[in-house]
């Protein structure tokens, strides 16, 4: 997590599934001396292999998904961390978490912010 604290995050569903899959790919990749606590390392064997996957590098990659897919401008909106994040809020409260674990894993200090952040959720 952000300041170097440490973050527990439910993963269920289709994400498990996912991250399992990823795991076995993680397995193979030989860290960078100082990113052998990260998650997500680029695997391409270009510059940067077995570093911490940058957020730029995670938008260009989303981007190229979209290019593959044909998707126009519009759609691509969809792609973006934010709306994925918003995404993640309301998939939480549809699996049965509160809005209380919701705000928590979300980080908001105060619920109130979270209701609208999963208000506005709905509406995309």
């Amino acid at each position: 997590g952000k300041g170097g604290r440490e973050d527990e995050l439910p993963v269920v569903g289709v994400l498990l599934d996912a991250y399992r899959r990823w795991m076995a790919v993680r397995r193979r990749v030989e860290p960078a001396p100082g990113h052998e606590d990260y998650l997500f390392l680029n695997v391409a064997r270009v510059k940067g292999y077995g570093q911490v996957v940058s957020r730029q590098r995670a938008w260009d990659r989303l981007k190229k998904i979209a290019d593959a897919l044909g998707w126009d401008e519009e759609r691509r909106e969809i792609l973006s961390p934010h709306k994925f994040r918003h995404g993640r809020a309301y998939q939480m409260l549809q699996a049965g978490y509160t809005l209380e674990e919701v705000r928590a894993y979300l980080r908001h200090r105060s619920v109130t912010t979270t209701q609208i952040y999963v208000a506005t959720s709905r509406e995309d």
